[in-house]
């Protein structure tokens, strides 16, 4: 991510896991997209950015197509 984007790029992570890359992403000053078919590894990255105020909007999709906005 340090190595391959610019401060405010957006980094394109199609197979999210644990949502490490946006981790660090967000550490590095990025912007993020993540996606994740698994519900057990959607669940583990929803316990690490939920709590997070200083993000202004997280869209979460759900792989049926239903939007669970938060914020």
């Amino acid at each position: 991510v340090k190595y391959y984007s610019f401060k405010n790029d957006v980094v394109l992570d199609p197979f999210a896991g644990t949502g490490t890359t946006g981790k660090a992403a967000l550490k590095l000053g990025r912007r993020f997209a993540l996606i994740e078919m698994d519900k057990e590894y959607m669940d583990t990255i929803r316990e690490f950015f939920e709590p997070l105020t200083n993000l202004h909007s997280i869209d979460w999709v759900n792989v049926d197509g239903i939007n669970n906005t938060l914020f």
